[in-house]
């Protein structure tokens, strides 16, 4: 069986077809080192961002409702706001559809969800401190915020907590008794896959206070659910909206509008599944909501992947053959690699198809296709380096509009803190730039070195008075800057030194006082 050569604990399939379900089945065990937690149908995974589609299902059901509002009124109408982002063109026009397609253009900024001040109303106001990348409505930019703030713009059309409305709108009435959320639910009350994060080789199981908090957005990735249940939604989808036994939950226009079209992606998000380096590609064009499109086998496939710490999982539906297909596990899955091909193999059988993938090359992918540069160990480092300047000239609160407060703590080696997360930096070669290595909780969140550069003030170049994190966001790194705690202060101060502010206010104070001396001791 191909889960024993692959470095995840636990596995849960279920396929449907021709509204008949056609395997709902668990593999491996629940908790490493128990051989009696064995997964079943049963088994509760998180999902992570197949809740995307979930999210995207419930806003046009409670719009459709509501009927006061559709998917392409302007946000600012619906959330009374006029200045909602960085740009007049955004705030003016962004809907509700663009956020579902993520074509608005503005970087995931994912790690702001590490602040634990962070809420689904307040994150609203510190959309217009993120600046924009790409042209709206002409660029893809996948985003957990945008979907965070859908999930808020839920709760105020509904009047009650996404969780509560995902379960009145969705999970009651087709009947998906055993899903739940990661944010409410009680992991010692359900048959949970205890999640893991494979480090280098060694299995770790990962808190789960830290996917509590990662799943506070809930519409990017809260929803908990097993094999079981998710056949249930899946029907739901291929039959257009109707329910068990052809109850009517949804509009099946709805439905459609979900399922249609809305950007194309980019080369860059698809997956490695294409000729010449495997026989039969995978492919993704577009992105719908909640879901992708693509093709398989000249097939036409919805599709989606979650990934969360500990679990993996990915659905993909082929409407015209009534077919879906559920996988979800622990451990980690770089490249989508394991998921991809499993749900190859299983389309493959259920389609009438010859295989191209069987128990030893599900096991070796990507070879003998091509070869897996990945890295096998963690990359040395020097940790003892000497640091460019005493620790005291870093040491600090460091702020951005957006992402808030971020300290720095003085000690060998340097210690960094954003929220829950929590991080040592080491000197590297060049003068004020550093590897970030993440401990305590946010250790379960990546194994590599991440990047953070210092930066020197232009009036006073013994002074540090910014930070660059490019690790936190590759294509538009935040910068906080030392010393303002406002809004207003950081938009004064721009990226220029803190000095450029500072130094002037000094010096118009030591002449202030000059001039009061001079006036005492001469009249």
């Amino acid at each position: 069986m191909a889960l024993q050569c692959h470095d995840n604990p636990a596995l849960s399939v279920s396929v449907v077809k021709d509204n008949e379900v056609r395997f709902s089945q668990g593999f491996g065990t629940r908790k490493i080192g128990t051989s009696a937690e064995t997964v079943t149908e049963r088994t509760i995974f998180g999902i992570a961002s197949l809740s995307k589609a979930f999210a995207a299902t419930l806003i046009v059901k409670l719009l459709d409702e509501d009927g006061r509002y559709d998917i392409d009124t302007p946000l600012r109408v619906i959330l009374q706001n006029d200045a909602i982002f960085s740009d007049e063109l955004r705030s003016k026009f962004t809907t509700i559809r663009d956020l579902l397609a993520h074509r608005h253009g503005i970087p995931g900024n994912n790690r702001i969800r590490m602040d634990t001040n962070l809420t689904r109303a307040n994150l609203i106001g510190r959309l217009k401190y993120l600046s924009f990348k790409g042209r709206f409505r002409d660029s893809f930019y996948y985003s957990n915020l945008m979907y965070g703030v859908l999930t808020h713009i839920a709760e105020v059309l509904g009047g009650k907590t996404w969780e509560e409305l995902v379960k009145e709108h969705l999970f009651d009435p087709l009947g998906m008794t055993s899903s739940t959320f990661v944010t409410t639910a009680k992991s010692e009350s359900l048959e949970l896959a205890h999640g893991y994060f494979n480090n280098y080789g060694k299995m770790e199981p990962v808190p789960w206070e830290l996917s509590r908090r990662w799943g506070l957005l809930c519409g990017s990735g809260c929803v908990l659910s097993n094999a079981k249940d998710m056949t249930k939604w899946m029907m739901f989808h291929l039959n257009k909206g109707l329910g068990p036994e052809g109850t009517g939950i949804m509009n099946e226009s709805s439905v459609t509008t979900l399922h249609r079209p809305q950007l194309h992606l980019p080369y860059s998000t698809n997956y490695k599944f294409k000729k010449p380096e495997i026989p039969v590609p995978t492919t993704q064009c577009s992105y719908a909501m909640g879901f992708r499109n693509g093709h398989y086998r000249g097939y036409e496939t919805l599709s989606h992947t979650g990934s969360m710490y500990g679990y993996k999982a990915m659905l993909t539906l082929f409407p015209s053959e009534n077919l879906g297909i559920f996988t979800a596990m622990t451990g980690d899955d770089q490249g989508y690699w394991f998921r991809t091909t499993l749900q190859n193999y299983l389309a493959d059988i259920y389609l009438n198809q010859q295989p191209w993938l069987n128990q030893s090359t599900l096991c070796s992918f990507p070879e003998p296709f091509f070869k897996d540069t990945r890295p096998k160990t963690k990359p040395p480092i020097e940790k003892f380096r000497k640091l460019a300047r005493y620790v005291s000239r870093y040491a600090g609160i460091y702020y951005h509009p957006a992402y808030k407060n971020l300290k720095i703590i003085p000690k060998f080696p340097l210690h960094m803190e954003y929220g829950f997360g929590k991080f040592k930096l080491y000197a590297m070669t060049k003068k004020d730039h550093f590897y970030m290595e993440a401990y305590d909780m946010a250790r379960y969140m990546s194994s590599s070195y991440g990047k953070v550069i210092f930066h020197a003030s232009e009036r006073d170049k013994n002074a540090i008075d910014r930070i660059e994190i490019p690790s936190f966001q590759k294509d538009d790194p935040p910068i906080f800057l030392k010393g303002i705690s406002t809004p207003a202060a950081y938009s004064k101060l721009g990226h220029k030194s803190t000095a450029d502010i500072l130094l002037p206010q000094f010096i118009f104070i030591i002449v202030s006082v000059i001039v009061v001396f001079v006036n005492i001791f001469l009249f």
